[in-house]
């Protein structure tokens, strides 16, 4: 491996040790140098650590210079992180006009993530005429790719039943799928289903399994719309 992927690695272990021992000014350190020879994954990690506050203050500025660097290398985390940025309004203006740039660059390549935030501006109608039908569409597509974010979605469209005809079977296939890929708000979201015995027999045994696994798959990310 090139000396960028080892110092990549050395801030992994640093960072995000599974013994719960945590360095971040090591892990920035060597970040840091993988960042200097180009490695995207330590540069965007390097946004993520400013904009979480990861062993720092947080400092939306530093964050965002790093995303930025990141894509001009067409890192789609990247757009998708800076577009956050506008759409949230941290450490910069709100401004949905550029958040939507930043999701379209990125939903452009097909990825589920930039699709998604798409859905969300077109289903809320931010900075957007909202369009429900728009957003389904965003949302279908989103899933096809395997956004577990989409999935979720697709399930409470089909259990509110406002812009479909409610479909329980439909919603439960969703939050089934957003599951497997360890989305806690889909297990919690079936969790609750068989609590109240909708769309399934209800079994609080099972009910509680599914709350504590969403419990344990419960991380903190990075920015969400």
């Amino acid at each position: 491996a090139g000396n960028e992927n080892i110092f990549e690695l050395m801030g992994e272990i640093y960072g995000y040790d599974d013994s719960g021992i945590e360095d971040y000014t090591k892990a920035v350190q060597y970040y840091e140098k993988a960042a200097k020879l180009g490695e995207i994954d330590s540069i965007n990690k390097l946004g993520d650590i400013y904009c979480n506050g990861n062993g720092v203050e947080i400092d939306y500025k530093k964050g965002k210079e790093w995303y930025e660097k990141a894509a001009e290398k067409n890192s789609l985390y990247a757009f998708n992180q800076i577009g956050l940025m506008y759409y949230n309004g941290l450490g910069v203006k709100q401004d949905y006009m550029k958040a939507k740039e930043y999701f379209e660059k990125s939903a452009s390549t097909g990825d589920g993530e930039g699709i998604v935030y798409l859905g969300d501006m077109y289903y809320k109608g931010s900075g957007v005429k909202q369009d429900s039908a728009k957003a389904m569409k965003l949302y279908e597509k989103s899933a096809e790719t395997g956004n577990s974010y989409a999935m979720y979605n697709l399930g409470m469209i089909y259990y509110d039943g406002t812009l479909v005809t409610k479909d329980l079977k439909k919603t439960k296939e969703y939050w089934e799928k957003g599951a497997e890929l360890e989305n806690s708000d889909c297990i919690n979201a079936l969790g609750l289903m068989y609590e109240d015995g909708k769309g399934v027999p209800k079994d609080l045994a099972k009910a509680k399994e599914l709350f504590e696994k969403a419990y344990r798959y419960d991380i903190e990310l990075p920015m969400v719309v």
